[in-house]
């Protein structure tokens, strides 16, 4: 079994908190469009508490809890913790993803932001959300899509166009049947989805940056056609714990 190589994950985003000040890579109609996607599967959040794993600087945990959640976010970089606990209204804890510090049945709803791709194995780090999830709570996870042909040309390790700034050794795209495979161990009731038309604010190649407004046009316009619901470009999973 392939592990994560958490001290890449670490040097990575400590070294790009350090030089950007948070980790914040969606633009605002992206966000809105990944809050909107997340409330149109959770439906409320007031008053729930909310496990939000690889948080990052809080960028969404912040948002979860405008929603009225009760959120926590919680992360293995400990820059990222301390500065989200000086930007947002939510609890921060450094902690493993893979070995939560927390008791079983603690939360109602569990979220992965762009997290669960960034491990070469799913397995424990998918058991270690659903035991910390109650009874009827529920998973929502989003990552980049396999599927999808400019994620698979510019992310996926066997792309020949594949760049490595920005990115993780740890990383992989994920495909529907990754998902599956682990949901269907805990849960009789989820849902695997495609979409697109979420967009960015940065990217890390400058040479890239010129024509962002082209790619997070076209995003916004995949969206809106069928071929979206099987290639999008960000594969969501939502899974209820029996």
């Amino acid at each position: 079994m392939e592990h994560q190589n958490k001290r890449e994950e670490l040097s990575f985003f400590n070294n790009f908190v350090k030089a950007a000040s948070e980790y914040d890579v969606f633009d605002n109609n992206g966000k809105h469009k990944l809050i909107n996607l997340f409330q149109n599967e959770i439906i409320s959040v007031r008053g729930k508490c909310l496990l939000d794993i690889g948080c990052g600087t809080g960028v969404l945990t912040s948002q979860f809890s405008k929603l009225g959640a009760k959120a926590i976010g919680v992360d293995i970089s400990a820059i990222s913790i301390a500065t989200a606990r000086k930007q947002n209204q939510a609890t921060y804890l450094v902690c493993d993803a893979e070995s939560l510090c927390f008791k079983d049945n603690a939360f109602d709803i569990v979220t992965f932001c762009a997290v669960l791709h960034h491990f070469p194995n799913l397995e424990k780090v998918i058991w270690e959300a659903f035991r910390v999830l109650k009874t009827g709570g529920k998973i929502f996870s989003f990552d980049p899509h396999r599927a999808n042909l400019v994620m698979f040309l510019y992310r996926d390790r066997y792309s020949p166009l594949r760049s490595t700034k920005g990115i993780t050794k740890n990383e992989r795209l994920l495909s529907k049947k990754d998902l599956e495979v682990q949901f269907k161990k805990y849960s009789d009731e989820y849902k695997i989805f495609c979409a697109s038309g979420i967009t960015y604010s940065y990217v890390e190649i400058s040479l890239m940056r010129p024509i962002l407004k082209v790619y997070n046009f076209l995003e916004k316009m995949f969206d809106k056609i069928w071929l979206s619901k099987y290639f999008g470009s960000w594969i969501f999973g939502v899974a209820k714990k029996p």
